[in-house]
This record gives C-alpha cells, structure tokens and sequence, in this order.
C-alpha cells in the first residue's frame, strides 16, 4: 500500500478550509438574496392593489375632487412601493450571480434590471395618470430597433451572458475546456470572471476574454487534471513491491 506524500496533507486541509468557506459564503449570499425577493415580492404586491385600487377608485380627469385625489395617491403609492420592489429584486438577483459568477456580473445584472425595472414604472405610471403615450411607444419602438440594429453583436453577448450565469455551466474558478468553430480548437484554462459581455479565461499561454455569445454556442466541459508524475519516493516504493513480488513468485 502506497504512502500518502506528507505534504499533500497541508495541501488538502487548504482544500478542506477553503472548501467550506466557500460553502458558508454562497449559503449566506442564499439567505440574502432570498430575503431580499421576499420583499421584492411583497412590494410588488403592493404596487399591484395600488393601481386596482386606482382604476377602481380614482379618475385623473373626474369632475369631483376625491377621484382626482385617488388616482394621484394611488400612483403616488405605487411610484413608491415599484421602487422598493425593483431595488429588492435587482438586489437579489445580483447577489445571486454574484455567488455564482462573480462581483462583477452581479453588479451588472443588477444595473440591467433596475434599468429595464424603472421603465416598467415609468410607462405604468404614464398609464395611471392617463398621459397618453403611444407617441412615446411608438419613437421608443423604432429608437429600440434601430439600436438592436446597431448593436447586435453586443446585445447578442449580454443576453448570452445572462443565459450563462442563470444556467450555471460552470463557476468562477472551474477548470474547463472549450471547443467550437468560432474558437478555432480548444481552449484549456480556469474561469477567473463572468460578465454580461466576456468570460474571461486564464489559460498556459495568458488570459482571454471570451465573448459570450461564443461560449454559449461551444462544447464546455471539465478540463482534465494533468497526470502527476510520481515522486522519487514512490517509484522507489513502487520498484521495491515488484522486486518483492517477483521474488516471492518466480
């Protein structure tokens, strides 16, 4: 029976210590996110009766005062408790792939979704208010292709970015192997960062931003631990059972 190298054990209670760091720092990031989508979901909820209770109640345009007072406190109430819920969603979503993807992507979904989130409020609100807006729809339809137009690669890698870290193909710190006609062969190297444009690689020959858009379409799988050579000490243990064998069977 081979004895184990007297230095792999400091190296594996390493292993061991930063394992479980690890462990410990995606449950608390857990417990954080879920909190914060608990309140992202019961603001929303609040957000929602607002505006039933000022389609139902209130009137912008009523000839009474107290509809006219409805319908501006009821958008007033959801003005406010849309923004609770937006930062609490754009909070817990990012910390979430924070965990999984690194400081980096969770700052950038989280700036994403409070994008996208506060122009939800703004055309709700438009609506509860009775500004019309279909001029408005109409210019930001043909802005929105003619940007999409304009920036498709780029867009292309951020919705491949968020396809990315909501899958989990793999995490910062996985060794991994890509392989796809974009890359032109293999790529070997140990994820150091995920955004919402790049993930960058670090391989033998030096870092490599990757972009997204390739990396979703490419074969990704673990990339195999080099063989270790034996040590001196295990080849001499290693010869001396065969000699020890083969004396005792001839």
């Amino acid at each position: 029976m081979a004895k184990s190298n007297p230095t792999d054990v400091p190296a594996m209670a390493a292993k061991a210590a930063k394992a479980k760091h690890e462990i410990r720092k995606a449950r608390a990031a857990a417990h954080a996110a879920a909190r914060d989508l608990r309140r992202a979901v019961v603001s929303g909820i609040g957000a929602l009766a607002s505006i039933a209770v000022g389609s139902a109640f209130g009137d912008i345009h009523g000839h009474g005062l107290r509809p006219r007072l409805m319908a501006l406190g009821a958008a007033a109430v959801f003005l406010l408790l849309a923004q609770f819920s937006i930062r609490y969603a754009a909070s817990g979503l990012g910390k979430v792939v924070a965990a999984t993807g690194g400081k980096a992507a969770g700052v950038a979904l989280r700036l994403v979704t409070l994008v996208v989130g506060y122009l939800f409020i703004a055309l709700i609100l438009l609506g509860m208010l009775d500004v019309p807006v279909g001029h408005l729809l109409l210019g930001g339809a043909v802005t929105g292709v003619i940007v999409g137009i304009a920036a498709q690669q780029s867009l292309g890698n951020v919705f491949a970015g968020m396809v990315l870290l909501m899958t989990r193909v793999f995490r910062v710190g996985d060794r991994v192997r890509m392989r796809s006609g974009p890359l032109s062969g293999e790529i070997n190297g140990v994820i150091t960062g995920m955004g919402l444009s790049y993930v960058v690689v670090e391989t033998e020959d030096g870092r490599l931003h990757v972009p997204n858009s390739t990396v979703l379409s490419a074969a990704v799988g673990p990339q195999l631990a080099p063989k270790r050579e034996p040590s001196p000490s295990e080849q001499h243990h290693a010869s001396t059972t065969q000699t020890s064998a083969a004396v005792k069977n001839p």
